[in-house]
């Protein structure tokens, strides 16, 4: 760990360090790297759960419920058949929910009245959920419908009170749930990151490759790359300081700069062409 520590500052500026990486093996300076970015993105995530947490906590489920749900909507759904205690069709607006919505399209529509209702019939209703008896209709992005059939709904009443009761459960869990998708998260987005910065220095080791032979240094193309694995650690912990303090990414013309100031400053003695 205290190699690692160590590693990490040299890769800022230390020309003798950057000389003796010949004798590095590629797979070390992979495992550095990938080091470095799995701390980086573990980091920026854990930044992001501090500013999500408190958010989470102003959560008042039976306040949005009071708020949004229709006043005496009741849906019961019994053996697959659902009926409403309302005249239908009844409409759920986008305007219900949001008062600054602007759009025509209706939320949700409550059409269980009526036996046999027609796809075409769906449509016209301009809506993206629509409640039939015996089916749910949702609209996908792409315009085309999903049917979900009521069927194996045994007996399901829907009112204030039950999803107030049910938000309140699912907020019980939202922490746990929370755990879950930066663990996974952490390690997918590190995976692919880090998968993408290994492709991409294939051309960026033409960097410190050029550099040597205008300082009439022998690198070769394999210490090349070597070098640049190194190089990067300074590019992604100066990326991530960005980003939790000002909310900003380097640009890709930022990170060719500042290669090649790295490599003009430290490379000046380097092995001999292997």
């Amino acid at each position: 760990m205290k190699n690692f520590f160590r590693d990490v500052k040299d890769s800022f500026y230390n020309p003798t360090f950057y000389s003796n990486l010949a004798s590095r093996k590629v797979s070390n300076a992979i495992l550095f790297l990938l080091a470095v970015t799995a701390i980086s993105i573990f980091v920026l995530t854990i930044n992001i759960v501090v500013q999500v947490i408190p958010e989470i906590k102003k959560i008042n489920p039976t306040e949005f419920v009071e708020n949004v749900y229709p006043e005496g909507l009741e849906i019961k759904i019994k053996d697959g058949i659902a009926s409403s205690n309302v005249e239908e069709p009844y409409v759920i607006s986008n305007k219900d929910i949001d008062s600054h919505d602007t759009s025509e399209e209706n939320l949700i529509t409550i059409y269980t009245q009526k036996e046999d209702i027609s796809l075409n019939e769906i449509e016209s209703l301009n809506s993206l959920v629509v409640l039939t008896q015996t089916d749910l209709v949702a609209e996908k992005s792409d315009g085309e419908l999903r049917i979900f059939s009521l069927e194996g709904v045994k007996d399901f009443t829907i009112n204030k009170e039950n999803v107030s009761n049910i938000l309140n459960k699912l907020l019980k869990w939202l922490p746990l749930f929370l755990v879950l998708v930066v663990v996974f998260g952490w390690a997918l987005v590190t995976t692919f990151s880090f998968a993408a910065t290994l492709v991409i220095l294939f051309l960026l080791a033409l960097i410190p490759f050029f550099v040597a032979k205008l300082k009439k240094q022998a690198l070769s193309y394999k210490q090349s790359y070597i070098t640049a694995l190194f190089m990067m650690a300074p590019v992604i912990i100066l990326e991530t300081f960005l980003t939790i303090i000002f909310a900003a990414t380097l640009p890709f013309w930022a990170t060719l700069l500042i290669l090649v100031l790295l490599a003009w400053l430290n490379i000046r003695k380097v092995s001999v062409l292997i």
